[in-house]
C-alpha cells in the first residue's frame, strides 16, 4: 500500500476454509471462527494509519537500520493533520521515543513519507522490541511493529 498508484491493494490468499481443514492456515476457519491472525490482518488494513517501513524483522544486537514512516490516507476525504512519535519499547515495557514531527493534512487517497530515523536495536539474541508510530491527535492510526533480535 505504501507504494500507491503502482500498487493499491492486498490480496488475502488465505481468508476463510470453504469446509474442515487440517492445515488451518486461514485467517477464518470453518465454520466462520476467527483465527489468532484476523484480527492483526484486520489492522493492517485499515484506511488511515502510519506505516513504518522496515528494511529487515530480524536484527542483530546493536544493529542500527533505517526505518521509513508513511501516512496513508485510503478514504476519499482529507486526513487532519496532527503531531506523532516513532519510538521502539524493550521487552520490560520501557519506551524511549526517537523522533517527534508533526503532519499537515493528508490528501485522500494518498500516500505520503514523513520521516526517516535510524534505530538501534538495543537488546540480546533472543529478545524482542517494538518499534511503534503513534500520533497525539488520532489514535486510530497508531501501529506497532515487532522487531527480534537474532
Amino acid at each position: 500500500r505504501r507504494q500507491w498508484p503502482h500498487a493499491s491493494m492486498a490480496l488475502n490468499w488465505c481468508y476463510n476454509e470453504p469446509w474442515p481443514c487440517a492445515a488451518n492456515n486461514s485467517l477464518l476457519s470453518w465454520p466462520a471462527v476467527e483465527r489468532p491472525a484476523y484480527e492483526a490482518v484486520k489492522a493492517s488494513l485499515r484506511d488511515q494509519m502510519l506505516s513504518i517501513r522496515i528494511p529487515k524483522l530480524g536484527w542483530a544486537p546493536g544493529e542500527s537500520l533505517t526505518v521509513e514512516l508513511y501516512l496513508l490516507n485510503d478514504l476519499p476525504a482529507a486526513l487532519p493533520g496532527g503531531g506523532y512519535e516513532l519510538g521502539i519499547r524493550q521487552e520490560d515495557g520501557t519506551e524511549a521515543v526517537l523522533l517527534q514531527n508533526h503532519f499537515d493534512e493528508g490528501a485522500p487517497l494518498s500516500v505520503r513519507r514523513l520521516d526517516d530515523c535510524t534505530v538501534t536495536a538495543a537488546g540480546e539474541t533472543g529478545c524482542r522490541i517494538t518499534l511503534f508510530a503513534r500520533c497525539s491527535q488520532n489514535p486510530a492510526l497508531n501501529t506497532e511493529y515487532l522487531i527480534y533480535i537474532v
